[in-house]
C-alpha cells in the first residue's frame, strides 16, 4: 500500500477537469455509481475530513484492502479511492456536541453555602460566657485563619481531581487532605497553648472551629451541603435559644425594674409621707404618724 496514488498525475488531471466522468485507472474504468455509494456509506466520514487520509483510515477499518478496492472499483489502492471519495463529497463538517457547563448549579446553593458559613456566628455569643482567660482572641484567630488557608487549597485540590478522575478518586484525594489538615490545626493550637497560654476550653473551641471549616469545604466539594445543616442544627438551635432567653430575662428585668426602684425609694426615703423605717413593713406606717 502506498501513498504515492494520491500525487497520480492522470488523477489529478482528471480532479482538475472536474471529475465528471469515468475514473481512470491502469487500463480500467470504473462506473461513478459504485463509487457513490460507497460515498453514500461514508457519507458522514467524507463530509467531516480535513484529509484523504482520514477517509483511507476509515475504508482501511472497514476492512477494504489494495486488492479489493482494484476489484470492486478498478483503483490502485484505498489512498486513490479515498482521494476520488474526498473530491465527490463536499465538505460539511458536523457540529460537535455542546458541552455541559461544569459550573452549572441550582440557584440556591450559593444562597445555602453563605447560610452554613454564617450559621456558625451564632454560636459564639454562647461560648463568649464560657471562654476565658488569656489568649482567647488571638487563638481563635489563629484557627480561623489556618483552618480558612487549609479549606481553600484543599478545595482546589478536591476540585482539580473531581475534573480530572471520578468521585472515588477525589473522595480519597479528600479524605487525605482533612486528616493532614486537622492535624496542623491541632498543631496550631497547640503551639497557641504554650505561646499564648491559652485554656484547654479554648484550644478546644479553636480545634472544633478548625475542623468544622475543613468538614464543610470537603462536603461542598462533594455537593453534600445538607448534611452540614444537619452537623449545625444542635448548636444553633441551642444557642439562638439561649440568646433568645437572654433578650426575654433582659425585658422583663427591664419592665419590673422601674415599679421595685419606686417602692424602695418610698420605704426608705424619710422625706416621703409613709416612710417606714427599715425593718417595718410600709402597711405599718400609720402607727408612728
Amino acid at each position: 500500500m502506498s501513498a504515492e496514488s494520491l500525487r497520480d498525475p492522470r488523477l489529478l488531471a482528471q480532479q482538475a477537469a472536474g471529475g465528471a466522468g469515468p475514473l481512470l485507472t491502469e487500463g480500467r474504468s470504473e462506473p461513478a455509481d459504485s463509487v457513490a455509494a460507497l460515498c453514500a456509506d461514508f457519507s458522514e466520514v467524507c463530509a467531516s475530513a480535513v484529509d484523504p487520509l482520514e477517509i483511507a483510515s476509515a475504508l482501511e477499518f472497514d476492512g477494504l484492502s489494495d486488492q479489493a478496492v482494484a476489484d470492486r472499483y478498478g483503483l490502485p489502492d484505498v489512498f486513490a479511492l479515498a482521494q476520488e471519495m474526498f473530491q465527490r463529497v463536499p465538505r460539511q463538517p458536523a457540529e460537535p456536541e455542546p458541552l455541559s457547563d461544569p459550573w452549572h448549579t441550582s440557584r440556591l446553593r450559593p444562597a445555602l453555602h453563605g447560610l452554613l458559613y454564617g450559621l456558625p456566628a451564632i454560636c459564639f455569643p454562647a461560648a463568649a460566657g464560657l471562654l476565658g482567660g488569656p489568649g482567647v482572641l488571638p487563638t481563635l484567630v489563629a484557627a480561623l485563619l489556618v483552618a480558612w488557608g487549609l479549606s481553600q487549597g484543599l478545595a482546589y485540590l478536591g476540585y482539580r481531581r473531581l475534573g480530572m478522575a471520578d468521585t472515588g478518586q477525589t473522595r480519597r484525594v479528600l479524605r487525605a487532605g482533612l486528616v493532614a489538615g486537622l492535624a496542623v490545626v491541632a498543631a496550631a493550637m497547640a503551639a497557641a497553648a504554650m505561646l499564648l497560654h491559652a485554656r484547654a476550653d479554648v484550644v478546644i473551641f479553636g480545634a472544633g472551629e478548625g475542623a468544622y471549616m475543613l468538614g464543610a469545604c470537603v462536603l461542598m466539594v462533594l455537593g453534600a451541603d445538607r448534611w452540614l445543616l444537619v452537623a449545625l442544627a444542635p448548636g444553633v438551635l441551642g444557642s439562638a435559644a439561649g440568646r433568645i432567653q437572654d433578650e426575654i430575662r433582659a425585658v422583663l428585668a427591664g419592665e419590673f425594674r422601674g415599679p421595685i426602684d419606686q417602692v424602695t425609694h418610698l420605704r426608705f426615703d424619710p422625706d416621703v409621707e409613709g416612710f417606714a423605717p427599715r425593718g417595718l413593713p410600709l402597711w405599718n406606717t400609720h402607727k408612728i404618724a
